[in-house]
């Protein structure tokens, strides 16, 4: 009887050490992983798949701060942007994680700010990190933990990346964790514009993204708009983007109408389901009349006309005047953004 007794006391001992159990309404914890793979690599199982996702900038590093910002390179305000994780402090996420040196850049040493590295230290691999990630509990319901990852070093293939993905997602974690897997093309770094394929790998999973492939047009950009809403914390209104949540759940309509590049050479672009414009070597803010240098080509067979190239310049303009401009009330809001694109024939 006092061996029970004994054996009691500890299960109840051992229960009321572990965290409460996670509810509905409480936040989710986020992973944000940056994975080199290929944009035709398969999804892991249990992933939501935008096929039609594109890298923001050829150079990895600006598109790790566009992801964390949820801005596009080249965005003028007068402070230092939000990023993903300095966000979620507020709310009382516990945030990890490292980003390689490379990724981090010299002119925006901030962008790692909030990461703590210690829980992930000495993992180079992705099965190591997400095992270190799962091993963090927090310590009420209402807390949550907000992971960045970024696996380094030649002994990671993307095989067991994929594979560490699909355990993460089927174990207790995946009822309750988001996890986004942005595909950082080894064969897109470094490109120019429009030579390389823009396409990247962008999945979703968790509770709410079913395991489907989604055609709506996408880019990093649009996660911290994605995930901030999973924490239930506010969207900063400097940025930017589609909720991909329902660009999965309501197909391409919900996405956004177009998307804007840019490569290592200054080259900026835009790229719409049918069309593809790009001006090379910008330094400066794109003049209201398209310059000789501006190209356009199609890409699902609709004709290229004059009009249709003057109209998709004036989007690419209107893009570059917002991003440049230095106040909220110098900005377009998205709604008339929207309805400019609708206008000229790019809402579909």
């Amino acid at each position: 009887m006092r061996a029970e007794l004994l054996a009691g006391v500890a299960a109840i001992a051992a229960a009321c050490s572990r965290p409460p159990p996670r509810g509905v309404g409480d936040p989710r914890d986020l992973v944000v992983v940056f994975l080199p793979v290929e944009a035709d690599t398969p999804a892991p199982a249990g992933f939501s798949q935008l096929t039609e996702a594109h890298l923001v900038h050829t150079a990895p590093a600006a598109t790790v701060q566009a992801a964390l910002t949820g801005q596009w390179p080249g965005t003028v305000r007068a402070g230092r942007p939000n990023t993903l994780q300095g966000v979620l402090r507020l709310y009382g996420y516990q945030t990890v994680g490292a980003l390689p040196a490379q990724w981090v850049g010299a002119d925006a040493p901030w962008i790692a700010e909030g990461l703590d590295p210690a829980p992930v230290a000495g993992a180079a691999c992705l099965p190591e990190q997400l095992e270190a990630v799962a091993e963090l509990h927090p310590q009420a319901p209402d807390l949550a933990v907000a992971a960045v990852l970024a696996p380094v070093g030649e002994a990671c293939t993307s095989a067991e990346a994929v594979a560490a993905l699909e355990r993460f997602l089927a174990g207790p974690r995946g009822q309750y964790t988001i996890l986004a897997v942005v595909g950082l093309s080894p064969s897109a770094a470094g490109g120019t514009l429009p030579e390389v394929d823009t396409r990247h790998a962008l999945w979703l999973g968790g509770a709410g993204y079913p395991p489907q492939a989604s055609q709506g047009l996408a880019t990093v950009v649009d996660l911290l708009p994605s995930l901030l809403p999973e924490a239930k914390a506010v969207v900063p209104s400097d940025a930017t983007g589609s909720e991909l949540r329902q660009v999965v759940l309501h197909g391409a309509p919900r996405g956004a109408p177009a998307v804007f590049l840019q490569d290592t050479t200054g080259t900026l672009a835009v790229r719409t389901r049918e069309h593809l414009l790009w001006v090379p070597a910008v330094t400066e803010a794109l003049p209201e009349a398209a310059p000789p240098a501006a190209t356009m080509r199609a890409i699902s067979g609709t004709p290229v006309s004059a009009e249709r190239e003057a109209a998709l310049y004036g989007v690419l303009f209107q893009w570059d005047r917002q991003r440049r401009a230095a106040s909220a009330s110098d900005r377009m809001g998205n709604d008339a953004f929207r309805d400019m694109l609708r206008d000229q024939g790019y809402w579909h």
